[in-house]
Order: structure tokens, then sequence, then C-alpha cells
């Protein structure tokens, strides 16, 4: 089998130890540490390119030269990963650097070898994510939404390839002991090896599959959809939150993405009960016309307020102008997109912008700012649940802002209400949209932190926790 293996740590490494025999292996890395060296030069069937691996035209050339000198390539596993040190409420250059690092240098690999394997018709995709790919922990790092996202994306191609006789894995460690790293030292978790064992085991299997390492890990997928309350608890917060929240009434409501259907009709619910409304936009127009559209029965003032893109001057005129707003409301309309295999990276990351970094730098310009929201209400697709053919990129923004969200609860929830939205991303008409807004207005009044609309949508997503990939 050609197998192609991207990235050389603990666990890259482990696995060209454990396939030097019998395979022939392309070992892609951006380091070369000697043991590597050593290791290859003495074994013929290895070969090895320093590259890193987010840069495309390197990696498309590794594989062309591979193809041409072995053949078809059977197999790719893309083990690029580091949990960084970048927070988004210290600033967002660092934590974009370590989010693009993570997800670029995974999914790069992946389209790259995807232009022999679509042709091949044939061909085992492997990629090393993490369990913070299925459950989340207090913080601000990069590190479980770009897992997140992750999963979504892989997920996205499993449902894309498999007509194209093309299966897509993902193995999901428990954190592993790294005594090889001088920059990510860790040396507690599971070994290196028990991993690498669990990929090989894969490589054999004939379908795309997720895969958790220690098995038992499983049981956090189901744990983090189906029952977010127990981890909640255990990140030390306190059951009265509901009633404690209830009590609050919101004065002040910026809402961002106010010229959307569901924002226009957010904005309608607020305009009765709240004494200060904002409405962001990037149309002007729309803007205000949406403002116009609510002067007549708002109890107070209403102000459109224009917001383009997440350039870090216009969002902190947005909140100099607003200063201190009670509740903060994402709910932008994504636009959709091609398959995955053929969305090019500038693509991917307009949409990540457009459903992940945009929501997220206006709320941490605020709390970076020393004006804590009272409320903060993340309105998400349910493809942030379960992945989305034709929607990947989407898919992952909106699981990378579901992941930020719960970070954000299990860190401020005892003083804030931290209230995420799954809402069908099928079309919905005019009066569906009014009532999911009313009742996402009347959840945050009674304190609620979790809603799934339509209902019915919540039965399918505990299901796909249980039975991952029943709705691919």
């Amino acid at each position: 089998m050609n197998v192609v293996v991207v990235g050389c740590g603990n666990v890259g490494f482990e696995t060209v130890r454990l396939l030097a025999d019998g395979h022939t292996l392309l070992v892609v890395s951006r380091s070369y540490p000697e043991d590597v060296r050593r290791f290859v030069d003495e074994h013929a069937s290895l070969s090895f390119v320093q590259a890193d691996a987010t840069d495309r035209e390197a990696m498309s050339q590794a594989l062309a030269d591979f193809g041409n000198r072995s053949g078809d390539i059977d197999a790719l596993i893309s083990t690029v990963g580091f949990p960084g040190s970048g927070s988004a409420l210290d600033g967002f250059e660092q934590f974009k650097e370590d989010f693009d690092a993570n997800l670029f240098g995974n999914l790069i690999p992946v389209k790259a070898v995807l232009e022999h394997m679509l042709a091949q018709r044939r061909g085992k995709i492997i990629v090393i994510s993490s369990t913070s790919g299925v459950h989340t922990y207090p913080g601000w790092g990069a590190y479980a939404p770009v897992k997140w996202a992750l999963t979504n994306l892989c997920r996205t191609l499993r449902a894309e390839l498999a007509p194209e006789g093309i299966c897509v894995n993902v193995v999901f460690p428990r954190t592993i002991k790294n005594e090889r790293s001088k920059t990510f030292l860790n040396r507690a978790g599971i070994e290196p090896q028990q991993v690498a064992r669990e990929v090989v085991r894969v490589l054999e299997q004939k379908k795309g599959r997720d895969r958790f390492v220690p098995k038992r890990y499983e049981l956090l997928r189901p744990l983090e959809r189906v029952f977010p309350q127990m981890l909640d608890k255990k990140a030390g917060l306190r059951k009265d939150r509901r009633t404690h929240f209830s009590s609050r009434p919101v004065q002040t409501v910026l809402i961002n993405g106010a010229t959307s259907p569901l924002g226009r009709e957010l904005a309608g619910c607020y305009a009765a009960t709240a004494q200060t409304l904002y409405l962001l936009g990037s149309d002007e127009q729309a803007l205000s016309e949406v403002a116009q559209g609510l002067s007549e029965q708002a109890q107070g003032t209403i102000t459109p307020l224009l917001l383009r893109g997440t350039e870090a001057g216009d969002i902190r005129n947005i909140a100099a102008t607003t200063g201190r707003v009670d509740a903060v409301i994402s709910c932008d309309t994504l636009s959709r997109e091609e398959a995955l295999a053929y969305v090019s990276r500038e693509s991917c990351e307009r949409h990540l912008t457009a459903s992940f970094f945009a929501p997220l730098a206006l709320l941490t310009t605020y709390l970076r700012r020393g004006m804590q929201p009272q409320k903060i209400i993340n309105i998400l697709s349910t493809a942030a649940a379960t992945g989305c053919p034709g929607q990947g990129c989407i898919a992952a923004g909106q699981a990378a802002l579901w992941a930020q969200t719960r970070s954000i609860r299990r860190t401020l929830g005892n003083d804030v209400q931290v209230m995420e939205v799954l809402l069908s991303s099928s079309r919905q008409g005019a009066q569906a949209v009014r009532e999911a807004a009313e009742r996402i207005h009347r959840a945050e009044q009674r304190g609620r932190e979790m809603l799934v609309l339509p209902s019915r949508s919540r039965t399918a997503l505990y299901l796909d926790a249980i039975c991952p990939g029943v709705f691919a």
C-alpha cells in the first residue's frame, strides 16, 4: 500500500514505525528531527519531504512526485495538531493563527490527495483529531473550536466522497503523552503507540468511521450533545442559573445580522421590550429599512450600525458607539457553497469568517473593553451538529462557534446567560421564522441556555449523537 503520512510528531512517527515494513511511505513534515532522519535512512521504502502542511503548492508537488514514483496513492494519514497558546479574549492574531494551522494543516493535505484519489475513484483518508473535537471545556483558546470544526469537515467529506469510493476516518485520542516536542512537552496522557496502533487498524477497514482512543471516551459525544448540563456542573456552574437569569430583563440589545429574515423578526420582538436596540449588518440600505419598519412599534430608540467585516478598528468603533449592552445576539444568514473537495482556501476562509470569527470578534471586543453583557445568544444552524454536504466550511465554522459558546458558558456562565440556539438549516417560511424568533425571545426571558428549533430537530440531533452519520 502506498501511504502518505503528514506530520511526524508523536503519533505520526509511531504510525510510520508500524507501517515501515510492508508499505511504501511518504512522510511530509515541517520539521525533520534527527531520530526521524535516522529511521528514514534505515528504510528504503520511506521517503521524506520537509514542507509545511499548510503550503498548498508544496503539498501538491510532494504528492505528485510520490505518485509518479510509486503509482496510485492508497491512503493519507494526517496527524497535524497542537494545543496552541492564543486566546480569543487576549487578541485574534495568535488565536486565528493557531486555528488556521490546526484546520488547514489537515484540510490542505486532504484536498491535495483528493486530486489523485478522485481520479482513482478509491482511497482512504485518516485524520487525527482529539476528544476535544466532541467535548469542550472552560477557556478562550482555539483548540476545542478548531477540533469541532475539523470533525464537521471530516463528516462532510465522508458523506460527499463515499460515492466516489473514498472513505474518510477520524481518530479521536484523549490527551497524548508528548516527550519529543520542546514546545508542547506533556508527560501525562496515553502513549502515542496506542493511537498509532488504532490508526493501523482503521487503515485495514473498508468503511469510514470514527474511532476513540481509549474506546470508553466515545461516551463523551452523546454526553456533550444530550446531557451538556452534566459537563456544565463539572465546570463549576451552579444549578439556579435559570432562575437568576430570568429575573434580569434586558434594556439594551445588540443584534448582529439584523437584516437576515430571523434577525428582522428578532428585532421586532426586542423593539417591543427594549429601551435601546442596535441593529448591525453589512447592508446600509437594508438596515435603514428594518429600522424604519420598526419605528412605530418601538418602545425606545432604534439605531442601525454598519459593520462590514471583522476589522478590529470597525468593531471597536461599534463598541464605542453603543457602550455597554445587556444582550448580544448573533444570527447572521450564511450562504451556500460548493462541495468541500472543490472549495478554495480563500472561499473556506470567507465562510469561516462569516460563521465563526465575525461573531466571536464582536463579542470578545465587548469583553476586552470591560463591557460584559448580561446575556449572549448565538444562533447556529443544525449543520453545526451534523455537518452538511454542500456546506462543509459553513458547518465547520458553526461547529467552532458552538464549541466556543459552550466554552464561554463554562467560563462565565454563573454571571452571564450564554444561550445557544440550533435552528434547522432547511428552508423556513415567514411564519416559521416569526415563530422561531418569538420562541427565542421567550426562552431568553425565562433564563434558558439551550434551544433547538423546530422541536422535532432535537430528536434527530440526539439520534445523531448516539449513531453518528445516520443523517449524513
